[in-house]
């Protein structure tokens, strides 16, 4: 057992000082019944936030199979959490491939750059394979009962083409994350600035900013998650 392990014995984690459990802080102070989380991976997120104490409504994306696999087992256990069909979400409605990565988690729609290369060996593509690819609008276009939704989009250098394609979903949300590039990881990504002045524009308003990715090959911070309520 590591130094690092046994002080954590001593000095119990906060929800106050982890990000997950500071969102949740967001989620209850916004009272969203309904977190949507595109790109879910295997389902990180969604375990996270209801340690932290979030109960409502969990709908889970993922365009991997690898990853939706797993993403429904780990849901199963959970009244409050939905899988959704194995899909990616995008600017039009079809088809599309997508490069699955050795890490999973750095698959993307988008090529990666050197940089990202560069500072992660298990960014190289293993394979790709096809997947049905919606806009949010289709994908939402009855979300029930829910008043208060949270999106939270990880699409590796995709999420801002999802974010304008949308018409109408996104002008209902109350909340949004999105995962902001400081330099390009991927090929004719958007940076972070236009994330910015994209959520200004929807009217809402910064709740964190907080640090992402840092490349110790290239010695610099590669990315931030973005935070923001209406």
């Amino acid at each position: 057992m590591s130094f690092l392990r046994i002080n954590n014995l001593f000095n119990k984690e906060k929800k106050h000082r982890v990000f997950d459990g500071k969102l949740v802080y967001g989620l209850e102070k916004n009272s969203i019944d309904c977190f949507i989380d595109i790109g879910a991976n295997y389902g990180q997120t969604a375990i996270e936030i209801m340690r932290w104490g979030y109960k409502e409504d969990i709908i889970s994306i993922e365009p991997v199979k690898e990853c939706h696999d797993r993403l429904l087992e780990n849901s199963k256990n959970y009244s409050n959490w939905k899988v959704l069909e194995r899909m990616a979400v995008g600017d039009y409605d079809g088809l599309i491939d997508i490069n699955v990565s050795e890490a999973t988690d750095l698959s993307s729609i988008m090529e990666p750059t050197e940089i990202l290369q560069n500072s992660y060996n298990k960014a190289k593509k293993k394979y790709s394979e096809s997947v049905t690819i919606k806009k949010l609008d289709t994908i939402f276009k009855d979300i029930g009962d829910h008043k208060n939704i949270f999106l939270k989009i990880d699409a590796q250098g995709y999420d801002y083409k999802i974010l304008s394609s949308s018409k109408e979903f996104v002008n209902k949300v109350k909340g949004i994350m999105v995962e902001a590039s400081l330099v390009p990881l991927y090929k004719d990504q958007e940076s972070y600035l236009s994330y910015i002045h994209y959520l200004n524009d929807l009217g809402m308003k910064p709740h964190m900013i907080t640090e992402r990715s840092f490349s110790r090959a290239n010695k610099q911070q590669l990315q931030i998650d973005l935070v923001y309520f209406k």
